[in-house]
């Protein structure tokens, strides 16, 4: 099988099977639920893991050739199929990190084999190593949010607790912390420059860091709105207002993306 076949094409495919097998569950709830509702919610995946995906199929299939396959990745692909294939998505979790690593390893710089393995690594965050830090460390993520916003808006707060203006409590749970946005808004910057041939340089640096600030200015925002308007908790809190707010962080971070392009690549070229 080695040399028959370019080794990129291959991966790239891989990357977005195993991407779609890990959020397998939100897939499934399109085929036993209101179909319409999660087509609008693009099958219960986030746009931008959409748009990761599509880029890692951009730079696996388009472009400049790829190196032919060898034994080693024969075994490496083999044994990533056999792993997509056991009942327990927790592998296909685990193998997307990996294997983006061990892209990265075999690629040289500045090459598409390499930039496929970037995207595929920073996909990895909101699969894997954003639940995984949250898992370990969420009650301490939550205390340092809780105090952020206690300092901010001046509202009392206790560990992961804040209390709104009417003296009732409210926990940050690890679903209302702005981590998972973060492991977003780093894919969303670190895939527009990918996809742009950029330089991985400190530009792309400085872009990921104002998009990780105005994502956590943003869910800070929403988060102050509930201690501020307990009457319209139910409306910021699961209703349309939270979908403004994601929208928000959405449209902001893909901003401060495209800005960091613009400016980057004319020093690039």
């Amino acid at each position: 099988m080695s040399g028959r076949f370019e080794a990129r094409p291959l991966y790239a495919v891989l990357f977005v099977t195993l991407t779609l097998n890990s959020l397998s569950s939100g897939i499934a709830l399109f085929f036993s639920d209101n179909q319409a509702e999660f087509t609008a919610n693009l099958f219960g995946i986030n746009a931008i893991i959409w748009f990761a995906l599509f880029a890692i199929l951009k730079l696996g299939l388009d472009r400049q050739q790829s190196r032919p396959i060898d034994h080693y990745d024969g075994i490496v692909i083999g044994l990533s199929v056999a792993i997509m294939l056991l009942p327990v998505k927790a592998f296909s979790i685990f193998l997307l990190p990996v294997l983006a690593i061990y892209i990265l390893w075999r690629s040289t710089t500045e090459t598409d084999d390499r930039r496929m393995g970037i995207v595929a690594l920073a996909l990895s965050g909101p699969a894997f190593w954003g639940p995984s830090t949250q898992a370990l460390f969420g009650q301490e993520i939550t205390k340092i949010e809780t105090k952020l916003l206690s300092a901010v808006t001046n509202l009392r707060a206790e560990g992961n607790v804040f209390y709104n203006i009417d003296g009732e409590t409210l926990v940050i749970a690890s679903g209302c912390s702005s981590f998972a946005n973060v492991t977003l808004a780093f894919l969303l910057v670190t895939t527009f420059w990918q996809m742009m041939g950029l330089k991985n340089d400190r530009q792309l640096v400085g872009s990921i860091a104002c998009a990780v600030v105005a994502v956590i200015i943003i869910n800070s925002a929403r988060l102050a709105v509930l201690g501020f308007y307990p009457e319209q908790f139910d409306f910021w809190h699961e209703g349309i207002g939270r979908t403004y707010f994601m929208w928000s962080m959405l449209v902001a971070t893909a901003l401060i993306a495209m800005i960091g392009v613009s400016r980057a690549a004319p020093r690039q070229i």
